[in-house]
């Protein structure tokens, strides 16, 4: 049997993202005595020889993240049907977004997912899919390690800023029946439902025919995301917390100027796995991820950093300590936040905890071929 599995990147990931983690999986891959190679194409519309280069070739397994490879053709023929290999779709996101590519009928397509929730999802919606499994993100250890004490940002959030009125204009120009569900649809998860629970409850009061899959809904997802953060973000000022973000267009947030609020500009995933690794607090907002912890709390862990998040039911289970739980809708969650931030050693006693328990989990960048 061939040996050699082919990492073939198909897109540019948020802050290259992606390169990071083809790294972490070819380096888990090979240490199980697996060879490896890798491929990194450019704009598809543009790699045709390369890909055609790939036909008839014999792989253990191909390998990539969010792809759009599933859909590519040659000849009128899937290009994956034509190489002999099965192929693996890592999924970062809700497969919602990827609906498109995860409807295409390939003959040995397999998915790995972050989220045990998102894969229940793809089994239910994509049947036609050979094997799903979810590999819990292991987080990444930055190379520089800092003592606690000497860490630069009390509490950093990594991630994007969207502003609210650019989905309100893609999901009206898609729909406004679903422009007016989408904030139906936000009240329901503000009293506490997850985006499938909250779109089936607003499709039945409203006697609607349920979603089949939440494609139509992607936008709505994104709306939702940008809203809790703005909203998480305003939060953290009117409860006097200090906060540092990095990521892209912070720049357009409406209160950017704020005394408390330090944007420290853009940056590629592995300068933020370094800023991680200096801060003595995350903080975490993941409402598509109920089953899974996203990348920044698993990084939190890894570098020894106390996590304050909404919650998912993988922390619960499996993790006894090391975060602080918060209602992104509930004062209360913000008042314990901000006693928290002024009592260091606790602070640190948690980040402490939080590392140890992570190390139990012994997770890996790696799943089953």
């Amino acid at each position: 049997m061939c040996n050699t599995i082919l990492f073939l990147r198909s897109r540019v990931l948020s802050y290259s993202s992606e390169e990071v983690f083809f790294k972490q999986m070819i380096k888990q891959f090979g240490k199980a005595g697996f060879q490896t190679k890798v491929c990194f194409l450019g704009a598809i519309e543009t790699e045709e020889e390369r890909l055609r280069g790939l036909i008839g070739k014999k792989y253990r397994a191909i390998v990539d993240i969010n792809s759009t490879l599933p859909v590519v053709t040659v000849d009128g023929k899937y290009l994956l049907d034509l190489i002999d290999a099965p192929f693996y779709q890592v999924i970062l996101d809700h497969p919602m977004h990827l609906d498109e590519r995860l409807r295409a009928l390939l003959g040995n397509y397999h998915v790995v997912c972050v989220d045990a929730g998102h894969a229940a999802y793809v089994k239910s919606h994509y049947p036609h899919i050979k094997s799903v499994q979810t590999m819990h993100y292991p987080g990444i250890k930055a190379r520089n390690e800092i003592p606690f004490e000497q860490r630069t940002y009390k509490l950093l959030f990594a991630a994007t800023y969207a502003p609210l009125d650019f989905f309100e204009e893609k999901i009206k120009g898609i729909s406004e029946k679903i422009w007016v569900l989408s904030g139906e649809i936000l009240e329901q998860m503000k009293a506490g439902a997850g985006f499938e629970t909250a779109v089936e409850k607003v499709c039945k009061d409203r006697l609607l025919t349920p979603y089949k899959n939440l494609a139509p809904l992607s936008y709505v997802d994104r709306y939702i995301r940008a809203w809790e953060r703005e909203h998480l973000v305003d939060a953290f000022l009117e409860y006097e917390i200090p906060l540092t973000v990095c990521g892209i267009n912070w720049d357009l947030y409406p209160k950017a100027s704020h005394k408390l609020l330090h944007w420290s500009g853009s940056c590629s995933y592995e300068k933020i796995i370094e800023m991680e690794a200096n801060a003595k607090a995350i903080l975490n907002l993941q409402p598509l991820f109920t089953e899974g912890l996203h990348d920044r709390g698993a990084n939190a862990f890894a570098n020894g950093c106390a996590l304050i998040t909404d919650g998912c039911s993988f922390l619960t289970e499996k993790m006894d300590d090391g975060y602080a739980l918060f209602d992104v809708w509930k004062k209360e969650g913000y008042d314990r936040i901000r006693g928290l931030m002024t009592r260091e050693e606790e602070l640190k006693v948690l980040a402490q905890n939080g590392q140890e328990e992570w190390k139990k989990q012994n997770l890996k960048w790696m799943f089953s071929l």
